[in-house]
């Protein structure tokens, strides 16, 4: 099989991956209460070491950027690379797990003044990209690790590539715009 009819045949699967995800965000939200304990400090502690170093230092943003794509690429790896062999239940714990932590996240951000399309905007610019990565390197793995496996895993490669580049260069300013925009409807409905 060549890796473009791979890529072809990944594609059509690619919903049962982003249904477990989806699972898992409802799943998160269900149980937001029981979660959030463990899920605050698990989320301060790998945004603390991911963005500042042993110094006290703020990573630059090429740091960040290679952080980012190193952890998203790992999960990638560990799920093409376990997909086939587990019948799909690691990658499938794995986009379950991450969507519990987003879908607790939406709602504990949620009960603090952020709307959930606030949330999904801020979210959005480098989602577009790392999500449909994930599910594509599940899809491709379930089809085992070959020659033709590992050529069509690069396009998730470079997609997870791309979407560290857009969560450290311009979900933030997208994160920044929708907060203002926020605060100027909240200053408008005060005075009305």
């Amino acid at each position: 099989m060549t890796p473009t009819a791979l890529l072809r045949l990944a594609l059509r699967h690619i919903w049962l991956w982003a249904f477990l995800f989806a699972a898992g965000i409802g799943a998160g939200a269900m149980f937001y209460q029981e979660i959030s304990p463990s899920l605050i400090p698990m989320i301060e502690d790998m945004f603390s070491s991911m963005v500042i170093d042993r110094e006290g230092q703020l990573f630059s943003p090429s740091t960040l950027t290679m952080i980012i794509f190193s952890k998203n690429l790992l999960v990638a790896v560990i799920c093409f690379l376990s997909a086939r062999i587990t019948r799909g239940i690691l990658p499938g714990l794995a986009l379950l797990y991450n969507g519990v932590i987003v879908g607790a996240l939406a709602v504990l951000m949620h009960i603090n003044g952020v709307s959930y399309l606030l949330f999904a905007l801020c979210l959005l610019p480098h989602g577009i990209f790392e999500l449909p990565a994930l599910f594509l390197a599940c899809a491709i793995g379930m089809r085992g690790v070959n020659k033709a496996g590992v050529k069509a895993f690069m396009l998730p490669v470079v997609m997870l590539l791309l979407a560290a580049g857009v969560e450290v260069f311009i979900t933030p300013l997208v994160s920044q715009a929708v907060l203002v925009v926020r605060s100027v409807f909240d200053c408008t409905n005060r005075l009305m």
